[in-house]
């Protein structure tokens, strides 16, 4: 890689719900900032948006999948190798704060008409993926082991050193 040049970060992110609780709505605000009462999607919607997080470019594949029932078969295609999801519901739906609390979820809400949390919450969704990816990488650095000798192959003495 060239001096000048940065790496980018691709994550596949999802959008899950019931019809027509918005989730067409909102990632038309978060890629164009735009809104739309009633935006239907028809299997799937695929977006892409870049951002730069802390100092890192992050490109987002998002798949905008449909609520009708009629296309659940199909949806598990466009699931695979989503690295995170956004689950959209409708504000009537009281239950979400304790289930997210119950699955320790990151909770959020937002609303495409205003466009309040809207940015916040893709930001929010970048910052963990990028957590676990340092993280990730933490560990695997930690895990890998190499032996060397320390001794003459015939005294038969290795030892277990970290890279």
């Amino acid at each position: 890689m060239l001096p000048h040049e940065e790496s980018t970060d691709s994550f596949k992110l999802v959008l899950l719900g019931s019809t027509d609780v918005g989730k067409s709505s909102l990632v038309l605000r978060y890629i164009r900032d735009d809104f739309r009462e009633i935006v239907s999607t028809t299997g799937c919607a695929f977006f892409t948006q870049r951002i730069n997080l802390q100092g890192k470019n992050l490109h987002f594949e998002i798949w905008d999948t449909a609520g009708q029932e009629r296309y659940h078969s199909v949806c598990h295609l466009y699931y695979r190798g989503a690295r995170a999801a956004l689950l959209v519901y409708d504000i009537t739906s009281k239950d979400a704060l304790a289930f997210a609390e119950q699955k320790q979820l990151l909770f959020m809400e937002t609303s495409a008409k205003t466009g309040s949390g809207v940015n916040e919450v893709f930001e929010a969704v970048a910052s963990k993926l990028l957590t676990l990816e340092k993280q990730k990488e933490e560990n695997q650095h930690i895990s890998r082991i190499s032996l060397q000798e320390t001794h003459s192959p015939s005294e038969g003495h290795r030892c277990c050193t970290s890279l």
